[in-house]
């Protein structure tokens, strides 16, 4: 019975592990040279690396406790522990803007707007090849690494294009846009979703159908990250509502509606993502077979002892 009990916690502890993951914070880039970070309500909010120059893109490996950031002033790619801790340059002498990574591939893939180019290198920083050049001004970047799929927005080139992730079948998803900055995917769905800097959010299939807006909110959108198991999005702007001075943090529900300003008076923020974490299991209950055995067991050593027990 040992056995079945060790095995059965064993393979809670491999569902838990399977599980989809919730987001639990998030983490924003500043351009006044912070990373900080908040509860998913806007609360909490602290800095959590100082320092830098013009931090732009964020990307972050849960798993590994790391968050990794483009900074486009000084040409660089850094990373650090969660809490700030560790802080480290992994990629120089480059003009990175978006950011995304590969984690089971141990790649991380990046934007150099200035060299029309799409890049990637492991997560350390080392070999770093050319997968795309020739593009025009690439912004942001998302990676669909169930189709093998990138997908890059071109502010200044008005588009959204895809291509493998080896950078096969280049191909113009979507074109005459006005600005389109951050993007993000729902591959479940088969959704696109981007920001205008002008203040749209849309959304289209991911073979380029069905293009519709979303939501229209406050101009100046940056940076954008799904909560799909939550059914929401986040987005930064560089102004508000009210003003040209400050920016803020907006969420909505995916469908956009529920569209909230969670965070204001933040200094040109960019680039965001949010930290997922593991909601633990409910305690599993006994399976029906064990139970049967566990009473199996019990007949069968009653029974013995009954035969064996003087009659009287």
């Amino acid at each position: 019975m040992a056995r079945l009990l060790l095995l059965s916690v064993i393979g809670a502890v491999l569902l838990w592990s399977n599980e989809p993951l919730s987001a639990d914070s998030l983490y924003w880039a500043e351009q006044s040279g912070d990373i900080r970070s908040a509860n998913l309500n806007g609360t909490n909010e602290k800095v959590v690396v100082s320092g830098l120059v013009v931090p732009t893109s964020l990307a972050i490996d849960g798993g590994a406790g790391k968050i990794y950031w483009t900074d486009q002033e000084t040409g660089t790619i850094g990373s650090a522990n969660l809490n700030g801790t560790h802080e480290q340059t992994l990629v120089m002498n480059n003009f990175p803007y978006g950011l995304a990574l590969d984690i089971s591939a141990n790649k991380m893939y990046w934007t150099n707007g200035n060299s029309g180019q799409i890049i990637r290198a492991n997560l350390d920083g080392s070999d770093p090849q050319t997968v795309l050049s020739g593009l025009n001004d690439p912004t942001s970047i998302a990676l669909d690494l169930t189709d093998g799929k990138m997908y890059w927005s071109s502010q200044f080139g008005h588009t959204i294009s895809e291509a493998n992730l080896d950078g096969t079948d280049q191909q113009v998803l979507l074109s005459g846009l006005s600005e389109p900055t951050g993007v993000a995917l729902d591959v479940a769905s088969g959704k696109l979703y981007w920001l205008d800097w002008g203040g749209i959010i849309q959304d289209v299939n991911l073979d380029g159908s069905n293009q519709k807006t979303v939501l229209t909110g406050v101009p100046g959108q940056v940076g954008l990250s799904l909560d799909l198991d939550n059914g929401k999005m986040y987005w930064t702007t560089f102004f508000s509502a009210t003003t040209l001075e400050t920016g803020e943090l907006w969420s909505a529900n995916l469908d956009g509606t529920g569209q909230e300003a969670l965070i204001f008076g933040l200094n040109e923020p960019a680039g965001i993502a949010l930290l997922s974490e593991p909601t633990p299991p409910p305690v599993p209950e006994p399976a029906t077979s064990t139970l049967v055995a566990i009473g199996t067991l019990s007949c069968i050593i009653g029974c013995a002892y009954r035969r064996k027990s003087p009659v009287g």
